[in-house]
């Protein structure tokens, strides 16, 4: 096989298969221990609820699966974390492209996919278990069906629904892309770095904010909103440009850092 070849779809699909014959049981022990937490959290706080049940109760627990899932994500490259694993992994006759690419195909597309099936099996599953509780019964309790309508009930426009989603995949491909930069305790590094980042962040509109706006005091930032058009304004176009595409830099970034691992 010519390793120098960019992609090769024989190629790709033997790296594929090849990390699903060494990690398959890893990842549905992962899936099976991610539905049964699920669904005993969601049947557990069902059944303690002595009031209806509103669409929103969902929204938590589908957040924290989300930060599961961000775990996940942050843990790829599993071979990168020892001198050996790791030289191994170069050696591989398979093109760094190929590479990056099986590794967002599984911590991705199949494990976002997989999570919003066992997330909504579970919400639905969780719910006609509560409701054959004699406690449940006996108090009239009423729990409303999940939909996944019901993450974007709180945005009103469809900039704002795309860049709630945007705003989740771009912190995802951070996690993804972070973690070559790590050996060991990839996740955690990673953790402690995006807390230093938004404290850095933070620290920098609070500098600018007592350069332009001198009268400001404290720890206080300072933002001056004006209207681009009828519904949007300067901050909200900014915050949108930093959600929507952000994962256009920390994608090349971390198959850039991969190409480099592999000279």
């Amino acid at each position: 096989m010519n390793s120098n070849t960019f992609f090769s779809f024989s190629r790709f699909y033997l790296l594929l298969r090849n990390d699903l014959l060494i990690n398959l049981k890893k990842y549905l022990f992962v899936l099976f221990a991610a539905f049964i937490v699920l669904y005993i959290a969601l049947l557990f706080f069902m059944s303690e609820m002595n009031y209806n049940i509103e669409e929103r109760f969902y929204l938590p627990f589908f957040m924290m699966g989300l930060a599961g899932v961000g775990c996940f994500i942050g843990t790829g490259f599993p071979e990168l974390t020892s001198k050996i694993k790791t030289s191994n992994y170069i050696l591989f006759p398979c093109s760094v492209f190929e590479k990056y690419l099986v590794q967002f195909l599984i911590r991705f597309v199949v494990c976002i996919s997989a999570f919003l099936i066992i997330f909504w099996i579970d919400a639905h599953l969780a719910r006609l278990s509560a409701l054959r509780l004699n406690s449940l019964k006996e108090q009239g309790v009423e729990i409303a069906s999940f939909q996944y309508s019901i993450l974007f009930h709180d945005f009103k426009t469809l900039i704002e629904k795309l860049s709630f989603v945007f705003a989740i995949f771009s912190y995802g491909t951070f996690l993804f892309a972070a973690r070559l930069f790590f050996k060991k305790l990839a996740l955690v590094k990673t953790l402690i770095t995006t807390g230093t980042l938004a404290y850095l962040f933070i620290c920098c509109m609070v500098v600018f904010s007592h350069i332009f706006f001198p009268e400001t005091k404290g720890f206080d930032i300072q933002l001056h909103d004006y209207k681009i058009d009828d519904n949007l304004t300067n901050t909200e176009i900014y915050m949108f440009s930093i959600t929507c595409f952000s994962w256009l830099f920390f994608l090349p970034i971390g198959y850039f850092k991969l190409k480099e691992k592999q000279v």
